[in-house]
């Protein structure tokens, strides 16, 4: 079975045009430890392999013939014979400490190499606590939080050398899936400690139940967009283009078109024409071409919305308030929800804004900003606005308004659309 997943992994890397020195750079692993996968000589543990697949942007065939190959507790085998079990029962070993450690040290970045220089210790040594052959003392323990800059709840699970129970998905079948989904959704929107972790784990149970159910793949895409989502606002956007890209392959493959493919589609186009003069246009591309027929209402209100909004910022006036109409007009086929028309009112008033309109898209900002008053970005749109009409003293107290909300949702998108609305407002501050 080594033979057979070296062979393989070796034909993905090698299709894809990337040296054994690229892959595991851009997989945040060792050159050694991938040239020991493709000489036969060890298997990989789940959270590297997944790394691997994810910089490959392997198809879920591809995914499940090399899972099929890998020796995992008796992996597919299981779910190949026994069809109707639950899957994930009993299989899978719990996460545990060496785990954690993987997972923080991927959040920052880091090689095996590279965390190891860090730490002042050799990437055996490192290998060897994310394998449980050996455990970090306390000093090391310490340093390990300072480098990975961990908050006190994670720092308590590393010191105690355990894991929380029930922290982790720890089954396979797809109603448990499903609840961890949306499970994940709360600990992104808190940034719970283990989040990363919880990510990884429940991607793999994932994959496991797509053979036997269709709908795994659908909740997969769910996953990969709110963990996209949760890197845009930490702002590490490498990992977040590159999940937002497989989220809407994979919307697209479950045959979902709904709102969740819409914001799959709205997070992928953020990365799409760079930094360049024609990037808006280039973002209207993207999304007619994912603009399909087969789109639910709310995912087309929602596209609407995005199309007109890029083409409000191409210039292209009359073509963002056609755009914009279609989307009000989705608005009775739509679910009537406060989401799909707070989407419609913030995209008009946002159009309005950049149109010199900043009157009117001040008062469509404070009635959404009412639905939503723990939202910061609102208040950061009501202070552009109020800027933009030379009240600086409202702005003033709307972006403090702002400042204080972001303090207490700590996202560095967030932080830094309210630092940009600050400059404006004291230019001679530190901001």
């Amino acid at each position: 079975m080594k033979d057979g997943f070296a062979k393989q992994l070796r034909h993905m890397r090698e299709l894809r045009g990337l040296s054994q020195v690229g892959l595991a750079q851009h997989a945040g692993i060792s050159v050694r430890t991938l040239r020991y996968w493709e000489a036969a000589e060890k298997l990989p543990r789940r959270p590297e392999l997944e790394s691997v697949l994810e910089v490959l942007s392997a198809t879920d065939e591809e995914r499940r013939n090399l899972y099929a190959v890998v020796p995992l507790p008796r992996l597919i085998r299981h779910v190949k014979q026994l069809p109707d079990m639950e899957i994930g029962a009993d299989l899978m070993p719990p996460m545990n400490l060496g785990d954690l450690i993987r997972a923080l040290r991927h959040r920052t970045g880091r090689t095996q190499e590279q965390f190891a220089t860090d730490m002042g210790v050799t990437s055996t040594t490192v290998m060897r606590w994310e394998t449980l052959r050996s455990l970090p003392g306390d000093g090391n323990l310490d340093r390990i939080c300072a480098i990975v800059d961990v908050t006190p709840q994670e720092a308590t699970v590393l010191r105690s050398r355990g894991l929380m129970n029930g922290a982790i998905p720890d089954r396979g079948d797809i109603a448990t899936l499903r609840d961890q989904v949306d499970s994940f959704g709360l600990l992104v929107s808190r940034y719970s400690p283990l989040t990363d972790l919880f990510a990884l784990n429940l991607q793999h149970y994932l994959h496991l139940a797509a053979p036997t159910e269709p709908e795994a793949n659908y909740l997969l895409a769910k996953t990969l967009l709110i963990y996209g989502n949760m890197h845009f606002m930490k702002d590490n956007l490498r990992a977040a283009k590159g999940l937002a890209q497989r989220s809407v392959a994979m919307f697209q493959q479950s045959g979902h078109y709904d709102v969740m493919c819409a914001q799959a589609i709205n997070l992928a186009s953020v990365f799409v024409g760079g930094e360049t003069v024609q990037r808006f246009e280039s973002k209207i591309e993207f999304v007619r071409r994912n603009l399909t027929s087969r789109a639910t209402s709310d995912m087309r209100l929602r596209m609407y919305c995005d199309l007109a909004l890029y083409y409000s910022q191409a210039g292209r006036i009359a073509e963002a308030w056609s755009v914009i109409s279609n989307a009000e007009l989705e608005l009775g086929n739509a679910s009537d929800s406060l989401e799909n028309h707070n989407y419609v009112e913030l995209s008009t008033a946002r159009i309005l804004h950049n149109l010199g309109d900043s009157d009117k898209a001040m008062v469509k900002f404070a009635r959404i900003a009412q639905t939503g008053p723990e939202n910061a970005i609102y208040y950061c749109y009501q202070a552009e606005a109020a800027l933009a009409m030379g009240e600086r003293e409202e702005a003033a107290r709307l972006v403090q308004r702002a400042e204080a909300l972001a303090e207490m949702y700590p996202f560095e998108q967030t932080r830094k659309f309210v630092d940009r609305v600050l400059s404006r407002i004291t230019p001679d501050s530190a901001y």
